[in-house]
């Protein structure tokens, strides 16, 4: 039997520097690492091996935590944490199952391996609870060759390698793989090693050129056949030792013991890939080409000798240079060069379709499973294992993974992609991992930033090495003289000169916000009906940043059976640059404007402004032309509008959004000094007060202003911490079965399809079986469940897109909506809150569930003021009116007091997501401070009118007016520390 090797038990960790000591006290389960929430004992991984979960510092075993009893949840219980664990070392589990080559199961990154070709992997994939990818709906599993281990030799390999490293100067200890830094021989990055034809190989470049080592065909073979092989090896090298040709010996003498000879001769050609110890495929070395023509290949040599002396190096490049998806491989072939001592690989980005793509594209190149050495994390989705060497995952994924692993051991190599989008998340992990390079000076940070932002990044982390990647071709840039037109008539017009121009190449249109993509996106695919055949069809293709399933990605097999010439007019917003990967574009038009949400904390609204974009974006965007040739980039703006009203760097998302689920985080992890985080633009104070206000009202903070009980567990949600408190409320009033449903449906996308020109009233027809009389979050629960019925009685997925389409439904937003609630109970079932039995439909059940609403969005209460649909806000005298798509819209029936889940402050102000509750209701569950900071209005005369009906005694009692020299407010309460 072939022997293994684990890679050695990693040092612990160094005391850490005073700001995140009390890191150390997490108590969170490894489930955050999955974001699946998983529960102790044995799991069944990705490859079918049973293996319990893997422990960190600072995790808690067991499926109990925030004093969760034996009989459960109860909020008195004070917080039990446990002793952290000593760190396993990363690496794949010991003895995997090696099916014989050409029948292992599972998806590949691509091409073919062996004698048969297995199914390429597809985000449509489901995933199953231990991260394993399944298979489509209706597919038999039974299909599948079954799992079997190779024989074992009767002289194992460790024994050849002890004697080859007699006859050779230095020891042998890697085997290569075209140049890339090696994986261990004794153990693989996906276990044991296996070897696949006896040759002599000539190790990386991180090893000398006189060391050789030995690979054989798995078999049954006698060890005294080998002694000629070994001498035969000591001649070559003493006669020639730095020779740079590869020698491969496949002696006549070695005879497998079941006569498969003619198997052997055909692997003597076939180079084995380091990360699973299986022959490359023949799309590898396709892929590979593609690769060696990027502008950043050119800098592998210099980058990977930075990374080997420096902790933190920065790499600057334009878009489409290669950066997100060349340097995570790079790095994962350092990490297997030092045997993953330090752990893996894990790359972030800002938008969820780009960590998706990414993920499957360098699995692709890797020539590797995608879910297993190669995997993706964003929220609601995992597709990752234990042997997953690099991950992609969203920002906010790594972020919440620190909650549990303040140190991120599980890491050797933490790459922070598209820093340039400025996300909350990303100037979050930018200022933190600043003290965790101090804490673990093994750990290796990598930036990717466009050029624009590599000076504030200099003074911000100092003297660190820059890669800089040159730029690519010129291109032609037109702009608009005279006056700016930001028209859609005059984008239309454009759009059509260029197609009937004749030249090729696809478009790509720069718009303001996603009405103006969905008015653009009828208008042309009218009129391009009309257009003359003979320059070819166009294909409009809306692209929403925000939706998964929107990447654009041309389909080369599509254009090779279309006989007709298909140019691609994509349509997008802001931040839909990163997701734009063809290099068939070759023109690019910019409205040189954008309509971005800013948060107001005085009101605690967003408003929608239209604005200029920066000159770093208008840069983004001229750089996606692509890079085989010139294109042309139409701005729709003057050289003069350019260079006086944009603003050099995009504003950072800090400085414009709501806070208080940074801050949360923040709290959770015990960094009390907001104020003084070392942020690369530091949020304003007003944002800060706003938030730790509402944390307050929330009831998630305690009278020192650190996270209570109910802080914590609201923490463990991926959610609003106003929803969060609305699932914890829901607990008490006996409907968290509903409160999940509701809390699923409104954090997935819109469900309501995009209706085409002519069929409101059809829609309207069919939404209305679905209405419910009690609000819209209860139309969203009846939706839900017929949702699930058809789901649930349908034959195949056919069945089910058929019925949302007929009921003008989105079903990606319903399937959707249904993965995220089977992670939200999966998180109540693991810290063991009590969930009662569904009792939808009655009136109890009606009023609990409204309760448990307005325990959390006791803030967002609106008031007819005039009879005829005008709400004025509580917290703000703004007046706005109801959604078209509401129950309450639709029925003509306008309450008088309503709870609302969204308002933005626009050209319309709607309100979304509406149900009526009475004034009684909410002075009973709306905390007392949070009513007498509330300004003076005639809905703040009706509620106190309302408080003293309920409680006679209070009349006798006049509400006690805050002296001015001593106010005893609950700004005081929530100081920034």
């Amino acid at each position: 039997m072939v022997s293994s090797s684990r890679a050695p038990r990693a040092e612990p960790p160094p005391p850490p520097p005073p700001l995140l000591t009390p890191l150390l006290r997490g108590w969170r389960r490894p489930g955050c690492l999955d974001n699946r929430g998983r529960g102790g004992g044995a799991r069944r991984t990705a490859r079918g091996r049973d293996q319990k979960p893997r422990g960190n510092a600072g995790e808690r075993k067991g499926p109990r935590a925030c004093g969760a009893t034996e009989r459960g949840w109860r909020p008195g219980r004070r917080l039990q944490t446990l002793p952290p664990e000593p760190r396993r070392a990363f690496g794949p589990p010991p003895q995997p199952l090696r099916p014989q080559r050409g029948q292992r199961p599972g998806l590949r990154g691509g091409g073919l391996r062996g004698r048969g070709r297995r199914p390429r992997a597809s985000v449509g994939r489901s995933v199953g609870a231990s991260g394993e990818l399944g298979l489509p709906r209706g597919e038999a599993r039974a299909s599948l060759p079954p799992r079997t281990r190779e024989p074992p030799l009767q002289c194992d390999l460790w024994t050849v390698v002890q004697r080859a490293e007699e006859c050779l100067p230095e020891p042998a200890q890697k085997v290569t793989g075209r140049g890339r830094p090696d994986a261990d021989l004794r153990t693989s990055a996906c276990g044991d090693f296996e070897p696949k034809s006896w040759r002599l190989r000539r190790p990386s470049l991180y090893q000398p050129c006189s060391q050789w080592v030995i690979v054989g065909e798995t078999g049954t073979y006698d060890a005294s056949c080998l002694s000629s092989l070994m001498d035969k090896m000591e001649e070559e090298e003493l006669e020639c030792p730095n020779s740079a040709s590869e020698k491969r010996y496949f002696p006549e003498s070695l005879d497998s013991s079941d006569g498969d000879e003619e198997g052997i001769l055909a692997c003597e050609d076939l180079e084995l890939n380091p990360f699973d110890g299986l022959p490359y495929s023949s799309r590898y070395y396709k892929l590979l080409k593609e690769r060696e023509d990027l502008p950043i290949w050119k800098e592998k040599y210099s980058f990977m000798e930075n990374l080997l002396q420096n902790q933190i190096v920065i790499v600057s490049g334009d878009a489409k240079c290669g950066k997100s998806s060349q340097v995570p491989q790079w790095c994962a072939e350092y990490c297997l060069s030092i045997h993953y001592q330090h752990g893996g690989v894990v790359c972030t980005q800002v938008h969820k379709p780009t960590a998706v793509q990414l993920a499957l594209r360098v699995a692709d190149e890797m020539d590797v499973n995608i879910g297993h050495e190669v995997g993706y994390m964003i929220p609601f989705e995992n597709c990752c294992s234990s042997e997953t060497i690099l991950r992609y995952c969203t920002d906010d994924m790594l972020q919440r993974e620190m909650m549990s692993s303040p140190f991120l051991g599980n890491y050797g190599v933490i790459i922070l992609d598209d820093i340039h989008e400025r996300s909350i998340a990303t100037d979050v992990l930018l200022g933190l991992l600043k003290d965790v390079l101090l804490a673990r000076p093994e750990l290796k940070l990598i930036i990717n930033s466009s050029p624009h932002l590599i000076s504030k990044l200099s003074s911000y982390y100092g003297n660190v090495p820059l890669i800089e990647v040159k730029k690519q071709h010129p291109v032609e840039v037109v702009y608009l003289s005279g006056a700016q037109k930001e028209s859609l008539e005059s984008i239309l017009r454009l759009i059509f000169e260029i197609h009937q121009s004749g030249e090729k190449g696809d478009i790509v249109v720069f718009l303001a916000c996603e009405q103006d993509i969905e008015k653009a996106y009828e208008i042309v695919c009218q009129e391009g009906s009309n257009l003359n055949p003979d320059l070819g069809e166009l294909v409009v293709v809306p692209l929403y940043p925000k939706e998964k399933c929107a990447l654009f990605k041309p389909n080369d097999e599509t254009e090779k059976r279309c006989q007709v010439y298909q140019r691609r007019v994509v349509l997008t917003a802001s931040s839909g640059e990163s997701l734009i990967w063809s290099n068939t574009v070759r023109f690019v038009i910019d409205v040189g404007v954008e309509r971005r949400k800013v948060y107001n904390p005085r009101i605690r609204a967003n408003s929608l402004v239209t604005q200029p974009i920066s000159q770093s974006q208008a840069e983004i965007r001229k750089q996606i032309l692509g890079s085989s040739s010139s294109g042309k980039l139409f701005c729709l703006y003057s050289e003069e509008f350019a260079s006086k009203d944009m603003r050099p760097l995009k504003p950072a998302e800090m400085q414009e959004a709501n806070l208080t689920s940074m801050v949360l985080f923040m709290k959770r992890v015990d960094i009390a000094g907001l104020g003084h985080c070392d942020f690369m633009n530091r949020p304003a104070p007003e944002s800060l007060m706003q938030a730790l206000e509402d944390l307050d009202y929330l009831a998630a903070l305690d009278n020192d202003g650190n996270l209570s009980e109910f802080g914590i567990i609201m923490s463990e949600f991926p959610l609003d911490p106003q929803l969060s408190k609305s699932i914890l409320a829901s607990c008490e009033f006996d409907c968290v079965e509903e409160m999940l449903t509701i809390a699923a449906m409104v954090t997935a996308p819109n469900c309501f399809s995009n209706l085409p020109h002519g069929a409101e009233e059809a829609a309207l027809t069919c939404w209305k079986t679905f209405l419910h009389p009690e609000g819209d979050h209860f139309t969203l629960i009846n939706i839900y469940k017929a949702y699930q019925d058809i789901a649930l009685n349908s034959t195949s997925d056919h069945c089910v897109e058929k019925w949302c389409h007929d009921y003008f439904l989105n079903c990606c937003a319903l399937r959707m909506a249904d993965v995220i609630r089977a992670e939200l109970l999966e998180i109540v079932k693991r810290i063991e809150l009590p969930c009662a039995e569904p009792a939808f439909g009655s009136k109890e059940n009606a009023l609990n569930i409204k309760k448990a609403l307005l325990s959390g969005y006791f803030m967002q209460i609106a008031r007819d003021v005039d009879g005829s649909g005008n709400y004025l806000m509580l917290t703000h005298k703004q007046v706005a009116q109801l959604h078209p798509l509401s129950s309450y819209s639709i029925t003509k029936k306008m309450p008088e007091w309503v709870l609302f889940h969204k308002f933005s402050i626009s050209e319309n102000n709607y309100i979304r997501i509406t149900s009526e509750i009475s004034p009684e209701l909410f002075m009973q569950l709306a905390p007392p401070y949070y009513f007498s900071n509330l300004p003076p209005s005639e809905s703040k005369d009706i509620l106190r009118q309302v408080m003293d009906h309920l409680s006679p005694l209070s009349t006798m009692k006049k509400e006690p007016k805050m002296c001015e020299k001593c106010p005893e407010t609950t700004e005081q309460r929530c100081t920034i520390q």
